[in-house]
């Protein structure tokens, strides 16, 4: 493998991890203490994986119906958009993880866009309005 940066020469330092393949789509696997706790999938991993340690502090106050996962490391699969849903599938049958299999909230999309965005006002009802010709 070739430790070079960005094709510059120069060696990646001692105790530093490239880890510019979050940059891209990919399946991301969540580990708490050795054990897969959640495997999740995303076009942008670094977005996706940043929404994860945000909410890692939100465990305090208010109840959420949404799981806020505990995790202590984050292993990334770059692949490309059509093998999300077939890698991820197959991960989350291999490793059974805890937050796939029972943390799923099961709300509707008004009560979780309420839960992400708590201020945000609740989105109007929808009407049909037919015009007159």
């Amino acid at each position: 493998m070739d430790d070079r940066l960005g094709g510059l020469g120069m060696m990646i330092p001692e105790g530093f991890a490239d880890v510019s393949a979050i940059r891209r789509s990919g399946v991301y696997i969540l580990l708490s203490r050795g054990a897969v706790v959640y495997v999740g999938q995303s076009v942008k991993l670094y977005a996706r994986i940043a929404t994860h340690i945000v909410r890692r502090g939100k465990g305090k106050g208010k109840p959420s119906r949404i799981p806020s996962i505990r995790f202590d490391q984050i292993w990334v699969c770059p692949c490309e958009l059509e093998d999300l849903d077939i890698v991820e599938a197959d991960l989350i049958e291999r490793y059974k993880p805890e937050y796939n299999i029972k943390g799923k909230p099961k709300l509707s999309l008004d009560e979780l866009l309420q839960e992400l965005y708590p201020l945000a006002p609740p989105t109007p009802e929808r009407r049909v309005v037919y015009a007159r010709r």
